[in-house]
C-alpha cells in the first residue's frame, strides 16, 4: 500500500507519469536454484524443472487433469493479498475432491474455503459473470449457470484472476 500511494504522489505530483508503466505485482524475493534445491532436501518434496515451455504446460495439464496438485513456483514472488502466478497451488476446478484436498492435506485449513481460480481473460464470460477484467484477484465474481465448477465455489461468488 505504501509503495502504491507513493508512486501514486510521484506520478500526480511530479509528472513521472512513465514511472507507473513498470510497476508490477512482483516486487518480492527471488529464490536462487541452490536455495530451492536446499529447501527439498529439507523438506523431502520432489520438483522439476523445465528448459521448455511446452514441456511444462503439458507435464502440469496432465497432472491436473489426473486430479493431481501442483505446486508453481517461478520468478519473483507476489506482493499483495492473493498468488498471482508465481508461488501458486493448481488443482483442477472441475473435480468436487478438490476442494477438500487442497485445503485439509496441502494448506491444513478449514475444508470450506474457496480458491480463485485463474482463467483467461477472454474465455472469462464462459465462466464468470463478470464485465471487467481482474488481473490482481481482487473481485468476487458468481459462476455462470451453464459451467460446473464445484471447487472453487461458495455461496457469494469465489474471486477469479482473469
Amino acid at each position: 500500500g505504501a509503495l502504491v500511494a507513493a508512486l501514486a504522489v510521484q506520478y500526480h505530483y511530479f509528472e513521472e507519469k512513465e514511472t507507473l508503466k513498470e510497476v508490477s505485482n512482483y516486487l518480492g524475493s527471488e529464490t536462487s536454484n541452490s536455495q530451492i534445491d536446499a529447501l527439498n532436501q529439507v523438506s523431502g518434496a520432489s520438483y522439476e524443472q523445465f528448459e521448455e515451455t511446452d514441456e511444462l504446460v503439458e507435464k502440469v495439464a496432465k497432472l491436473l487433469s489426473d486430479g493431481q496438485v501442483v505446486g508453481w513456483f517461478q520468478g519473483r514472488m507476489e506482493f499483495g493479498p492473493r498468488a498471482l502466478g508465481n508461488r501458486s497451488i493448481l488443482a483442477n476446478p472441475t473435480l468436487q475432491e478438490t476442494q477438500q484436498k487442497v485445503n485439509l492435506k496441502i494448506k491444513k485449513r478449514e475444508s470450506f474455503r474457496p480458491f480463485a481460480p485463474v482463467v483467461l481473460e477472454e474465455r472469462a464470460s464462459e465462466y464468470f459473470d463478470i464485465q471487467t477484467p481482474s488481473p490482481h484477484m481482487l473481485l468476487v465474481a458468481p459462476i455462470a449457470k451453464k459451467h460446473h465448477l464445484p471447487a472453487p465455489i461458495k455461496a457469494e461468488g469465489i474471486q477469479a484472476k482473469l
